[in-house]
């Protein structure tokens, strides 16, 4: 994931995200560590993790960028207020490792697309979906992103990772498909029926 939002940020503003399920709070830290000028809020519906997070996880380094909220990621979502658009937005929502169906839902894609930014990012960790359950997910998003990817291996293995992009510049969505490409990332591109 941290390779996806590097090819990105090289290309667009980072100035704004949001975790969506945080745990242990590792990818949070490294928004926070790799790109400074980001504010990051996280939401976590689990007290425990969040407990677990704030002893054990979170350094002082990041107090200023990163702000964890305890909630239900899709009440977030459903009530964020549209003056707050985000650059990026990570969605890692399980339940005892099992995803969550609301994740798939119209509702939720469609919230999620008004609360990004005109040059955005949504990352889906989608681990243990098969690769024809993500194509036919990408499908059944609409046109309001400009680019739709599955990230494989290089044996062309999926590894459950949807990639959702919105752009003013169709040259920086090139940049960023490029640049991924040398950075190993094996982008499936996705193209709506």
């Amino acid at each position: 994931m941290q390779s996806i939002v590097d090819s990105w940020g090289k290309f667009n503003n980072i100035d704004n995200a949001l975790i969506l399920g945080c745990a242990g709070c590792s990818f949070p830290r490294f928004l926070s560590l790799h790109y400074p000028e980001c504010k990051t809020t996280g939401i976590e519906i689990s007290k425990e993790f969040i407990d677990i997070a704030k002893k054990h996880f979170l350094l002082d380094e990041i107090a200023g960028q990163f702000e964890l909220i305890h909630a239900d990621a899709f009440d977030f979502i459903e009530n964020n207020p549209q003056s707050e658009l985000r650059d990026l937005i990570y969605v890692d929502i399980f339940d005892s490792n099992k995803l969550i169906d609301e994740v798939f839902s119209e509702q939720f894609i469609n919230s999620l697309s008004l609360c990004t930014s005109e040059n955005s990012i949504v990352i889906f960790n989608l681990l243990g979906k098969p690769e024809s359950e993500l194509i036919s997910f990408a499908e059944k998003i609409g046109s309001s992103y400009d680019g739709k990817y599955i990230w494989s291996q290089q044996n062309s293995t999926p590894l459950g990772v949807l990639v959702l992009v919105k752009t003013t510049s169709p040259e920086n969505l090139q940049k960023f498909e490029k640049d991924s490409e040398k950075s190993n990332i094996i982008l499936k591109k996705i193209e709506n029926k």
